[in-house]
């Protein structure tokens, strides 16, 4: 196939012929050379024909069929020789033993149901309607723990008689430096004006360690003596005192003196004692002793002596929670008096029935409100008589 080179500018676009005057100059034709077809193998054992010419037809020898082979005898297999059958032993049943013959089980015997009782309901007593715990009474009296102050001392006005012994009268004095002095055993008595109601009698700024005291009265002027209260066995030369649980009626006072060797009695005080509201709440101090000593030295700082120049004690008496219809009452005397009289005061009878004072206090006693209802404390410090 010859192929013609024609450049662009040289056709007429609006005719499609060449045109006669170009742009550019025409070249000479071109001989173009074929190209040759690439050659393919035809199907079928074909031979490929070159283009553009045909070959003359080629035989296409006969393709023959392929020779199959007779049919092959297959040898008869023989069949697998079985070995001859094995005999197997027959299994023998397991010899079972004879049944055992259990004894018959005992049932167990029971008792035959009792009748039980009904229970019967239990008595339950009728309640009991409690009563409030009154506070503590406002009239006395009040237990032995509670203190016992003898302030008022109805002898004042009584006669006053001895069996032996000078100055007896000075008994009633309110001080301690004089005394009834009289040696071995001997008696005191007072004699009142009237019957007085009297629950107890004080015997202080004595000398009577070692003696046997007793303390008798007479309701009537001309009657027997009747014992007031237990007789004490002295055995320290402390305050006695001797208190009734309720008063009796006094026309004749008499002490007796059991002993011997020189003897004297400062102040006997008899009269009702008054019965604090409250007992202790805290601690109290049962010695308070407050003795004054003196020791001069030389100048070279050796001691020559050591002495009492004063004995006595020195206690604080607290008391709280007390009404004020109690304060008003049964308190408030005895403030009054204590301003000018020496007073006797125990603090703990039941426990410690020994520990008496007679003394006077420092300082005016003022109770205090506590803010708590209508209830007041009070307290005071009390200087009070050593011993002798």
């Amino acid at each position: 196939m010859t192929a013609v080179y024609i450049d662009a500018l040289a056709v007429d676009g609006s005719s499609n012929h060449l045109n006669p005057t170009p742009a550019w100059p025409i070249y000479a034709p071109v001989i173009i050379t074929p190209e040759v077809v690439p050659s393919y193998d035809l199907a079928g054992g074909l031979a490929y024909i070159s283009n553009p010419d045909l070959s003359a037809p080629v035989t296409v020898p006969f393709v023959s069929v392929p020779i199959l082979s007779g049919p092959v005898v297959l040898s008869v297999v023989a069949a697998g020789v079985l070995g001859a059958t094995t005999l197997f032993t027959s299994i023998g049943l397991p010899v079972l033993a004879l049944p055992t013959v259990y004894a018959v089980v005992t049932v167990p015997s029971y008792d035959l149901a009792s009748l039980v009782s009904a229970v019967s309901e239990p008595v339950i007593p009728t309640p009991t309607l409690f009563t409030a715990n009154a506070g503590t009474s406002e009239t006395p009296p009040y237990p032995l723990t509670h203190a016992r102050i003898l302030y008022d001392n109805l002898l004042l006005t009584s006669t006053v008689t001895a069996t032996a012994g000078t100055t007896p009268n000075y008994t009633l004095i309110p001080n301690t430096y004089q005394s009834w002095l009289f040696t071995g055993t001997q008696s005191i008595t007072f004699e009142l004006a009237d019957q007085t109601s009297m629950d107890t009698v004080c015997i202080s700024a004595h000398n009577l360690s070692g003696c046997t005291v007793t303390v008798t009265y007479d309701p009537l002027l001309a009657g027997s003596f009747v014992a007031f209260g237990a007789a004490k066995v002295v055995t320290q030369n402390k305050p006695l005192m001797f208190h009734l649980s309720s008063s009796v009626d006094v026309r004749r006072l008499k002490i007796t003196v059991t002993g011997s060797g020189s003897r004297q009695v400062g102040s006997i005080y008899a009269g009702i004692a008054l019965q604090m509201q409250r007992p202790f709440f805290s601690g109290f101090d049962r010695f308070g002793d407050s003795t004054t000593y003196s020791t001069p030295m030389t100048a070279g700082g050796n001691i020559i002596a050591r002495e009492a120049i004063r004995k006595g004690y020195n206690n604080t008496f607290s008391f709280k929670h007390l009404s004020a219809g109690w304060v008003e009452t049964y308190l408030t005397p005895f403030l009054l008096k204590a301003k000018t009289t020496p007073f006797v005061l125990a603090w703990n009878l039941d426990a410690y029935p020994n520990d008496v004072w007679f003394g006077a206090t420092d300082s005016d006693i003022n109770p205090t409100f506590m803010g708590i209802r209508d209830l007041y404390s009070v307290e005071w410090s009390m200087m009070s008589h050593g011993s002798v």
